[in-house]
């Protein structure tokens, strides 16, 4: 009846042990990836299997993917390592028929210890109706097995046994006298406590162990469910396990569950290299291990360094880098970029941050990239544009590629940045630019008779704009004494603009000229465009030339353009021009030597009388910059001189005037 009664029991752990293991899932950890020799990564993770460490080798099958592309991997995962254990052994005398099995499992056990090469300890205690620690805590393997061999069975009759009591002072030796790294008692029972002469519960050895940070495991002997259940529970509240003498691997599965390192500390280490660059872009990382019959899965991250100088450079920007606009605004904004000579560019992740700005959700492409695919993802305070070329090679040079008009959603300044997101495939890096922003707004030469309207066109062109010409501000001046602009005429917008307008407009008048200032909005103007004309009315007394200066005026008034230039005209009037347009009534005044000039400029200036000239030099927004005192110049051929050296590099105004005319000419200054 024992011998079956123990072989049932033994048949129901292990159904309730292959139940366990068909329902566990197997579980892999990852460890933060390690960046530090990149383009060479390595991390730590380890894979269990119902709780239990599952070694992975050369040939299990596994999987890593980086951002969507498989890579392979090596994997190293070292023998799990052993630790001293200190260890009280407890055998229970009390077990009649059963303490062979006992004390032979006790001997199994302690052939386990290494003593010598690993530091392993151990004490034996034996209990009944009473308590013995026979062998206090040593490395003596020949006294335990000698002691252990002696025990005897407790002399009839027996006054209960004292289970839990001996439990209790067990965990507590080997807590003071352990010096182990692990520490753990393993007692030989069939579980049953029925003593009077000791108050220990169950529970009062659950508080100590765990107290202690001691681990109980239990060796069953014997047929006894109650005491069998009990020692189930315990174990298990302890982080330790009950396990049947009958199992034919209970003394090794309980050795290796407390000597080697905790599973939570063992850790293999997986090695691969990742073919993106150094962008300090975020990856992802999912790596499988095929265990037989189901799949350990697991992801994580890691932000790859940004070593720039391994990159190649994009300088990317955004025109008009800032504005100063008011509510409600609409300003367009040119996003381009400037690639090198040959570079090859594959998909690009674009993010311009526009606080304060909207987006509308209208874009335009510019007509050149059109056969690119572009996505554009508005938004309150960014923009998102990605941009697939399919591995075209673009020409050097600055490009725009795309037009993106945003609303101010309230009034001031604010600085407009353009942000390369990512660029996995082409191992590219944003520089931020300002891109060349050259324009040129000029007034023609018309040609006309005093008392009648004469119409002077008023030309831009956008050398090297990308958001194009969208608000100028000009301030046209004609001299008093010679002309006025023409009364319900000042101004003729041309019909060519589309969507343009006169956004204001306003007359001014004093003793030397007079002045018409006009604020013109509209869509964005890229190359050359006629604004409009202006007209102006020579007096019947008019000597011409009459100069036509474009003083003050300004290019998109929301950023303004630094480097615009702006080019005066004239009216010619009939019967006062030679052939050739140089001569003004006996003053001729020839182009500047040298032109362009990093110094100085040189005019010869012929008068066929004796006359009062007065030279004079401007900027191109019309502030003078220099002036030479009015003098008089005998008949002939003279030099005049201006020394520029102080002067910015740009486009300047010379004009020589004398009481009735003026010749204008222009100036280049180089560095």
């Amino acid at each position: 009846m024992r011998t079956v009664g123990k072989t049932w029991l033994a048949l129901c752990f292990t159904l309730f042990a292959s139940v366990h293991t068909l329902a566990a899932q197997p579980t892999l950890f990852l460890g933060a990836i390690d960046t530090s020799a990149y383009p060479a990564l390595s991390f730590p993770f380890r894979v269990t299997n119902g709780g239990t460490l599952f070694r992975p080798n050369d040939a299990t099958p596994r999987k890593l993917v980086e951002n969507g592309a498989d890579l392979s991997f090596t994997i190293d995962c070292p023998e799990q390592r052993r630790l001293p254990v200190s260890i009280a052994i407890g055998v229970e005398r009390s077990l009649v028929n059963d303490l062979p099995e006992a004390r032979n499992a006790a001997r199994a056990f302690l052939r386990h210890l290494r003593f010598t090469d690993n530091g392993d300890e151990a004490s034996l205690w034996t209990f009944a109706t009473f308590i013995d620690r026979r062998v206090p805590v040593t490395r003596d393997s020949a006294r335990l097995d000698s002691e252990t061999r002696a025990i005897t069975d407790a002399p009839f009759p027996f006054n209960g046994t004292a289970l839990y009591e001996c439990m209790h002072r067990a965990v507590e030796d080997i807590n003071e006298f352990g010096r182990g790294a692990i520490k753990a008692v393993v007692f030989f029972t069939d579980g049953v406590n029925n003593t009077r002469n000791f108050s220990r519960t169950l529970d009062d050895v659950v508080t100590r162990a765990n107290t202690d940070d001691i681990r109980v495991f239990v060796i069953g002997v014997g047929n006894k469910p109650d005491g069998q259940a009990a020692m189930i529970d315990l174990c298990r509240r302890t982080n330790g396990f009950f396990v049947h003498a009958s199992d034919p691997r209970a003394v090794d599965s309980v050795y290796d569950a407390l000597s080697f390192e905790p599973v939570d500390d063992y850790w293999c280490t997986a090695r691969y290299l990742t073919p993106l660059c150094a962008n300090g872009a975020v990856r992802t990382v999912e790596v499988s291990f095929f265990l037989p019959g189901d799949t350990a899965a697991a992801a994580t991250s890691y932000k790859a360094p940004r070593r720039p100088w391994e990159l190649d450079p994009v300088p990317a920007w955004v025109s008009p880098p800032s504005i100063d606009a008011a509510t409600g605004d609409t300003v367009v904004f040119a996003l381009g970029f400037s690639p090198r000579s040959g570079m090859a560019l594959t998909t690009l992740r674009f993010v311009v941050r526009h606080p304060g700005m909207e987006t509308t959700g209208a874009f335009t492409v510019h007509p050149d990239f059109a056969r690119w695919s572009m996505l554009v993802r508005p938004g309150r305070e960014q923009t998102q544009v990605v941009i697939t070329t399919g591995g075209a090679t673009v020409q050097p040079g600055d490009h725009t590629f795309l037009y993106l008009p945003v609303v101010a959603r309230a009034p001031g300044p604010r600085r407009v940045l353009v942000h390369l997101a990512e660029n996995e495939e082409g191992c590219i890096t944003l520089v931020p630019a300002i891109p060349r922003r050259d324009v040129v707004i000029s007034a023609d030469t018309a040609y006309g008779m005093p008392g009648r309207p004469v119409f002077v066109p008023i030309r831009a062109r956008g050398l090297a704009l990308p958001e194009g010409i969208q608000a100028v501000v000009l301030r046209v001046a004609v001299p008093s004494n010679w002309a006025a602009f023409a009364p319900g005429r000042e101004f003729t917008l041309s019909p060519a603009l589309a969507g343009w307008h006169i956004h204001a407009a306003a007359l001014a008048s004093d003793a030397s000229e007079q002045t018409l200032t006009l604020e013109l909005h509209g869509p964005p103007v890229t190359g050359a465009a006629l604004l409009g004309e202006i007209g102006i009315l020579p007096r019947l007394d008019a000597r011409g030339p009459i100069p036509v200066t474009l003083e003050h005026s300004v290019v998109n008034v929301f950023d303004p353009v630094p480097d615009a230039q702006y080019s005066p005209g004239l009216v010619v009037l009939s019967g006062t021009c030679r052939s050739g347009g140089v001569r003004r009534e006996g003053l001729t005044v020839s182009p500047a030597m040298p032109n362009p000039s990093a110094s100085e400029a040189t005019f010869r200036v012929s008068l066929t009388r004796e006359t009062r000239v007065r030279v004079e030099l401007f900027d191109a927004l019309g502030r003078r910059r220099q002036s030479i005192p009015p003098r008089r110049y005998a008949p002939g051929s003279s030099l005049v001189h201006l020394d520029c050296r102080s002067l910015p590099p740009g486009m300047y105004i010379a004009r020589f005037s004398t009481d009735v005319h003026a010749v204008h000419r222009t100036v280049i200054l180089v560095r």
